[in-house]
């Protein structure tokens, strides 16, 4: 008889307590497997594919927002100088015909 056969040991008791533990910690690989094959590599893909299409659209986003962005630069200057015309235009009480003849004649052209 060898001790693992005596019922009612210590090592009659571990015997079945690994057992036990070999079974469950079969199960729980098996289960383990499936779940990683069933679920985890197909959520793996798509969160891989939608951070891709996620980049792209992010590059389009961040092109458009910096063209904005030098849009707005750019109406800001063109308002602040219309704004600073208008005002000279006003202080000095000229028209725009005035003010049109005398930047012309600045700029070196007199046939006005």
């Amino acid at each position: 008889m060898t001790p693992e056969s005596v019922q009612g040991t210590v090592s009659n008791a571990w015997h079945f307590i690994a057992d036990d533990m070999e079974a469950s910690a079969e199960t729980h690989q098996s289960i383990s497997h499936r779940l990683q094959e069933g679920l985890v590599r197909p959520l793996k893909m798509l969160v891989d594919a939608q951070h891709r299409a996620r980049k792209r659209v992010e590059a389009v986003v961040d092109k458009r927002a910096k063209a904005l962005s030098e849009w707005r630069a750019a109406e800001s200057k063109t308002k602040t100088k219309s704004y600073g015309t208008c005002r000279y235009m006003d202080v000095n009480k000229l028209t725009a015909w005035t003010w049109y003849k005398s930047n012309r004649a600045f700029a070196g052209n007199t046939s006005a």
